[in-house]
């Protein structure tokens, strides 16, 4: 039988209320609901099903908090987390993780330090259409994995208020949308990676980053990916994998809603599959990983190790592509 786990959500973001919640709440067995804060309350606040506090300390400071999520913008990561480690509480939070790659060192070796779960939301990981593709790859379906290519880019925001877009918030589009391709990568190619060039164009208005690419290849290996990113560009969300036999490729690879079944394209010789996947939650899929680690705190150490992998190269990427 599962153990269930106080939870605590610090930060009322978007993401939080149309894709967390309601996954936490279709979890009753695995997790409780306990709270959502805020930094100040307000008067809509009041018609949420759920409870709504002040103060993101009532979450950190209250002993019956097993686990919190952390949506918050980017500059708030490294401390809000760093404050729930140090409570002994295990720590789902929003990608990227922190601004740079010695926050994400010293938030790993407090978690491991204390045996706590730390765990970057990339849900993407435990989607069906990704275990799909990871289950054909190790078949050997399209031979050996000569490249990869991944992008993930959005139009222009309508709101230019967005905290994406705030430099001051951790805004800029490798962290906000670059940080997807490059965690598939390394699920798939391993954390061996370097960065061999980058690009990266700045709004000299906004002072972020708002489109780029990069070029990586393993260190021990002889396989190379590329990556683009931006918040300028026309949508793209799509994986690329292509073998010494054949090709995989699938779009809505880091956003599949969860009514959404996507299609999964396989090519292999002259013979070219369309295969279409039952819809799935990634959401609710990652919350049933946390949980997992939580109870299973030895498995956490691969996380540790991909957190950092994760954030050393985003932030080769931003010295290449300056």
């Amino acid at each position: 039988m599962s153990r269930l786990f106080n939870l605590g959500i610090i930060g009322k973001a978007d993401i939080a209320l149309r894709k967390m919640v309601p996954a936490i709440q279709s979890l009753p067995d695995l997790f409780n609901l306990k709270a959502v804060a805020r930094r100040k309350l307000s008067s809509e606040d009041q018609t949420h099903p759920f409870n709504i506090i002040e103060g993101y300390e009532q979450i950190i400071n209250n002993a019956a908090i097993t686990a919190v999520y952390i949506p918050l913008p980017l500059s708030e990561h490294f401390k809000w987390a760093k404050a729930a480690l140090n409570h002994g509480k295990h720590v789902l939070v929003e990608k990227s993780m922190a601004l740079t790659y010695g926050e994400a060192v010293e938030l790993n070796d407090i978690a491991r330090e204390n045996k706590l779960v730390l765990l970057e939301n990339f849900s993407f990981r435990f989607h069906s259409q990704f275990t799909f593709i990871k289950k054909k790859l190790n078949e050997g379906s399209i031979g050996e994995i000569r490249f990869v290519r991944s992008s993930f880019c959005i139009p222009p925001f309508s709101d230019s208020n967005k905290i994406q877009l705030d430099k001051w918030l951790g805004g800029g589009a490798l962290m906000d949308t670059g940080c997807y391709p490059v965690k598939a990568i390394q699920q798939i190619l391993g954390e061996n990676l370097e960065v061999c060039g980058a690009n990266q164009y700045f709004s000299s208005k906004k002072e972020i980053d708002m489109y780029g690419g990069a070029f990586l290849r393993q260190q021990n290996g002889e396989v190379h990916a590329h990556i683009a990113f931006g918040f300028d560009n026309h949508y793209q969300c799509n994986l690329e994998i292509v073998g010494s036999k054949g090709k995989i490729y699938t779009e809505r690879i880091f956003t599949s809603p969860k009514d959404y079944k996507p299609v999964i394209s396989i090519e292999s010789g002259q013979l070219k599959e369309q295969i279409e996947l039952d819809s799935d939650d990634q959401f609710r899929n990652i919350l049933k990983h946390f949980h997992y680690l939580i109870s299973h705190p030895q498995e956490a150490l691969v996380e540790y190790s991909s957190n950092i992998s994760q954030a050393k190269l985003l932030d080769s990427i931003k010295s290449a592509g300056k």
